[in-house]
Protein backbone atom coordinates (compact mmCIF):
# COMPACT_ATOMS: atom_id res chain seq x y z
CA UNK A 1 0.00 0.00 0.00
CA UNK A 2 1.41 3.45 -0.86
CA UNK A 3 0.82 6.00 1.30
CA UNK A 4 -0.29 9.55 0.34
CA UNK A 5 1.45 13.08 1.84
CA UNK A 6 -0.77 15.62 2.97
CA UNK A 7 0.30 17.52 -0.06
CA UNK A 8 -1.44 15.11 -2.05
CA UNK A 9 -4.47 14.52 0.64
CA UNK A 10 -7.75 16.82 -1.67
CA UNK A 11 -9.70 17.50 1.48
CA UNK A 12 -6.71 18.51 3.95
CA UNK A 13 -5.79 21.91 1.50
CA UNK A 14 -4.68 25.35 3.11
CA UNK A 15 -8.18 26.82 1.74
CA UNK A 16 -10.71 24.10 3.61
CA UNK A 17 -8.47 24.74 6.84
CA UNK A 18 -8.85 28.33 6.32
CA UNK A 19 -12.73 28.01 5.83
CA UNK A 20 -13.43 25.88 8.92
CA UNK A 21 -11.32 28.12 10.99
CA UNK A 22 -13.38 31.02 9.98
CA UNK A 23 -16.38 29.38 10.48
CA UNK A 24 -16.05 28.23 13.88
CA UNK A 25 -14.93 31.78 14.62
CA UNK A 26 -18.07 33.06 13.55
CA UNK A 27 -19.76 30.94 15.35
CA UNK A 28 -17.84 31.44 18.47
CA UNK A 29 -17.95 35.64 18.27
CA UNK A 30 -21.99 35.24 17.32
CA UNK A 31 -22.57 33.39 20.53
CA UNK A 32 -20.08 35.40 22.88
CA UNK A 33 -21.90 38.39 21.26
CA UNK A 34 -25.41 37.13 22.29
CA UNK A 35 -24.27 36.25 25.95
CA UNK A 36 -22.66 40.09 25.85
CA UNK A 37 -25.75 41.96 24.82
CA UNK A 38 -28.30 40.23 26.65
CA UNK A 39 -29.20 41.66 30.69
CA UNK A 40 -28.10 39.34 33.51
CA UNK A 41 -30.68 39.57 35.92
CA UNK A 42 -29.03 39.67 39.19
CA UNK A 43 -31.90 40.52 41.48
CA UNK A 44 -33.36 37.35 43.05
CA UNK A 45 -36.86 36.99 42.12
CA UNK A 46 -39.81 38.84 44.11
CA UNK A 47 -40.87 36.76 46.78
CA UNK A 48 -44.46 34.68 46.53
CA UNK A 49 -46.97 36.25 49.17
CA UNK A 50 -49.02 32.89 49.02
CA UNK A 51 -46.60 31.31 51.40
CA UNK A 52 -47.21 31.70 54.66
CA UNK A 53 -44.92 32.77 57.24
CA UNK A 54 -44.14 29.99 59.41
CA UNK A 55 -41.64 31.20 61.99
CA UNK A 56 -43.16 30.23 65.74
CA UNK A 57 -44.86 33.21 67.88
CA UNK A 58 -43.37 34.11 71.02
CA UNK A 59 -46.16 34.34 74.11
CA UNK A 60 -45.23 35.90 77.18
CA UNK A 61 -47.48 37.25 79.85
CA UNK A 62 -46.54 41.01 80.92
CA UNK A 63 -48.93 42.19 83.41
CA UNK A 64 -51.92 39.45 84.78
CA UNK A 65 -54.66 40.66 87.63
CA UNK A 66 -56.89 38.38 89.22
CA UNK A 67 -60.42 40.54 89.45
CA UNK A 68 -62.47 37.95 91.44
CA UNK A 69 -63.01 34.16 92.05
CA UNK A 70 -63.20 33.36 88.28
CA UNK A 71 -62.32 35.96 86.48
CA UNK A 72 -59.17 37.82 85.56
CA UNK A 73 -57.74 40.49 83.13
CA UNK A 74 -54.24 39.96 81.26
CA UNK A 75 -51.62 41.75 78.76
CA UNK A 76 -49.76 39.00 76.70
CA UNK A 77 -46.84 40.06 74.45
CA UNK A 78 -47.50 38.43 71.31
CA UNK A 79 -44.16 38.62 68.90
CA UNK A 80 -43.72 42.32 70.07
CA UNK A 81 -47.62 43.09 69.68
CA UNK A 82 -49.28 43.77 73.27
CA UNK A 83 -52.61 42.12 73.38
CA UNK A 84 -55.23 43.01 76.17
CA UNK A 85 -57.54 40.22 77.44
CA UNK A 86 -60.17 39.82 79.99
CA UNK A 87 -60.85 35.99 81.07
CA UNK A 88 -62.72 33.37 82.61
CA UNK A 89 -61.01 30.06 84.41
CA UNK A 90 -61.76 27.24 86.87
CA UNK A 91 -59.50 26.07 89.62
CA UNK A 92 -59.57 22.70 91.10
CA UNK A 93 -57.47 20.53 93.12
CA UNK A 94 -55.06 18.38 91.60
CA UNK A 95 -51.78 16.14 91.77
CA UNK A 96 -49.32 14.25 90.09
CA UNK A 97 -50.43 10.73 91.58
CA UNK A 98 -48.23 10.90 94.35
CA UNK A 99 -48.15 12.14 97.92
CA UNK A 100 -47.29 15.74 98.53
CA UNK A 101 -47.68 17.04 94.70
CA UNK A 102 -51.15 18.26 95.35
CA UNK A 103 -51.21 21.94 93.38
CA UNK A 104 -54.40 23.65 92.04
CA UNK A 105 -54.64 23.43 88.13
CA UNK A 106 -56.60 26.34 86.16
CA UNK A 107 -58.38 25.80 83.00
CA UNK A 108 -58.87 29.41 80.83
CA UNK A 109 -62.98 28.55 79.94
CA UNK A 110 -63.48 32.31 78.05
CA UNK A 111 -61.20 35.02 77.06
CA UNK A 112 -61.66 38.21 75.04
CA UNK A 113 -59.25 40.43 72.85
CA UNK A 114 -58.96 43.58 73.16
CA UNK A 115 -57.39 46.62 70.85
CA UNK A 116 -53.81 45.11 70.24
CA UNK A 117 -51.14 47.43 69.99
CA UNK A 118 -48.07 48.05 68.43
CA UNK A 119 -45.04 49.03 69.85
CA UNK A 120 -45.59 52.37 68.86
CA UNK A 121 -48.78 52.09 70.77
CA UNK A 122 -50.68 52.57 67.81
CA UNK A 123 -53.93 50.43 67.53
CA UNK A 124 -53.87 47.01 65.02
CA UNK A 125 -56.68 44.75 63.82
CA UNK A 126 -56.83 41.61 65.30
CA UNK A 127 -54.66 39.23 63.51
CA UNK A 128 -54.95 35.93 66.29
CA UNK A 129 -55.33 32.97 64.64
CA UNK A 130 -56.83 29.43 66.38
CA UNK A 131 -53.29 28.95 67.46
CA UNK A 132 -52.68 31.92 69.19
CA UNK A 133 -55.37 31.53 71.15
CA UNK A 134 -54.92 28.07 72.19
CA UNK A 135 -51.24 29.40 73.08
CA UNK A 136 -52.69 32.21 75.03
CA UNK A 137 -54.86 30.42 76.74
CA UNK A 138 -51.97 27.82 77.98
CA UNK A 139 -49.39 31.07 78.90
CA UNK A 140 -52.24 32.23 81.43
CA UNK A 141 -52.90 29.12 82.42
CA UNK A 142 -49.23 28.09 83.23
CA UNK A 143 -48.80 31.91 84.56
CA UNK A 144 -51.32 31.61 86.93
CA UNK A 145 -50.33 28.03 88.02
CA UNK A 146 -46.76 28.59 88.60
CA UNK A 147 -47.45 31.87 90.65
CA UNK A 148 -50.01 30.05 93.10
CA UNK A 149 -52.69 33.22 91.83
CA UNK A 150 -55.63 31.12 93.02
CA UNK A 151 -56.62 28.43 95.43
CA UNK A 152 -59.19 25.72 94.66
CA UNK A 153 -62.30 25.50 97.02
Amino acid sequence: MEQKLSQDNISFSLPNVVLVTAIICLIVLFGISIAVLKPIDINPPPQNNAIPDVRPSTYGVTQLSITSKNTGTGLINLDGYLVPLDFKFDSYPSNYGAPGTEYTAVDITWFDIGQILNTNGKEVDDFTNYQDHKNISEALKNFIEANKLVEAR
